[in-house]
């Protein structure tokens, strides 16, 4: 993969000659890395390690490997204990992608790891425990070790695999912070219910204010219906604020994911027309288009379908049934007109991708088709 020819191709600080290294190279190729460290740093990064065999292996490699660099020793402690899957970088900070962390760092002599505080702020913790705040300006020349997890080659395969890959990039990205679905179920229902109570208004109305003229109760279930319906138009809007900062997130997870694929590519991998590689990385937007349009709520809404059939059976007994026989047919209409959209769907996309890709590509190579008179044919 891509990403693993990077790491494969991650100079090692051994072979550097630079000035800045002259000092800092001996005291870091020496340093022993604290296991207190490895232990927060395995916890941070979700993987489940015990103490006791973290310290024994710390311990043998630092005996046997003193004369061993970092990342040799780092790499035959994973192997000790049994961690497979996970690749070591070791680089120097201002080639590290901040996006990454947590990593190991060495800086001023002492191992710490290194986490994003805030914009241009790294926090910095101690084997200690110790905390401190340094601007990242002043971490340049400093080094770090880098783990990746097994889980970031997964998605770097997911990337490369077949079928629909951009499915399930959607899907997992969506899937990574499941708190919002909560929230909009809970408005969801909440919504649904209160559609219940209008038609139970009508109800009202019908059957004991207009045959008795009770004004005074007309207007007290006007009063509790405008109630309702700003409540609804409430959690209305805070669904689709939920929906639209989720699908947010999706597109920017999902934007960085395909940049850092697309950066990490071979030059011989590129296709041949990279305006329709353009093309295909911008239809990515209608991602977010997707989760906050329509389709979206129709498909939450779905469910809650049910709950008013079982209203309307509570109510008015047999009629539910011509709803019970309905429904399945909605839904066999509603997923041949899927089935059936998609597939045009698809045509299209291919044909706008083209038709992006060759404006693209005739843009960047005007100069050559008006020298050759070829205008027309790719006019055509």
């Amino acid at each position: 993969m891509a990403a693993d020819a990077q790491l494969n191709n991650t100079p090692n600080l051994k072979d550097q000659t630079a000035p800045e290294l002259t000092t800092a190279t001996a005291a870091f190729a020496t340093a022993p890395i604290p296991p207190e460290l490895l232990q927060r740093l395995f916890e941070r990064l979700q993987l489940k390690v015990k103490k006791g065999p973290l310290y024994r292996a710390v311990a043998t490699v630092q005996q046997n490997l003193a004369a061993a660099s970092p990342i040799e020793r780092l790499q035959q402690i994973l192997a000790d204990l049994q961690l497979r899957g996970i690749q070591v970088a070791q680089l120097f900070w201002r080639r590290f992608d901040q996006r990454k962390l947590p990593a190991l760092l060495f800086h001023q002599g002492v191992w710490h790891i290194a986490e994003r505080h805030t914009a241009g702020v790294i926090q910095l913790t101690s084997a200690a425990g110790n905390t401190i705040e340094v601007d990242e300006s002043e971490l340049q020349t400093s080094v770090l070790l880098w783990l990746r997890p097994p889980q970031n080659a997964e998605e770097e395969k997911a990337i490369q695999g077949q079928g629909n890959v951009a499915g399930r990039l959607v899907w997992r990205a969506l899937m990574a912070e499941r708190g919002w679905m909560g929230s909009v179920l809970i408005a969801t229902l909440i919504i649904n219910s209160l559609a219940v109570a209008t038609s139970l208004f009508a109800m009202q109305v019908y059957d004991r204010v207009v045959p008795t003229l009770a004004y005074a109760t007309l207007w007290t279930l006007v009063a509790g219906m405008a109630i309702v319906v700003l409540l609804d138009w409430g959690l209305k809007n805070l669904r689709a604020r939920i929906l639209d900062s989720a699908s947010c997130a999706v597109d920017k997870r999902i934007s960085q994911q395909l940049y850092d694929h697309i950066m990490h590519l071979q030059l011989d991998q590129y296709p041949k027309s990279l305006g329709t590689l353009a093309a295909q990385v911008g239809g990515l937007d209608s991602v977010r288009q997707f989760f906050s349009s329509g389709v979206v709520f129709a498909l939450i809404d779905l469910p809650f379908a049910l709950i008013f059939i079982a209203f309307i059976a509570m109510i008015g007994g047999l009629v539910s049934g011509v709803y019970l026989i309905l429904f399945p047919v909605a839904l066999a209409l509603g997923a041949i007109t899927q089935l059936r959209l998609r597939k045009l769907l698809k045509k299209q996309l291919m044909r706008v991708n083209e038709r992006q890709g060759l404006l693209v590509d005739s843009i960047r190579g005007a100069e050559s088709i008006r020298a050759n008179n070829a205008t027309w044919r790719f006019a055509e």
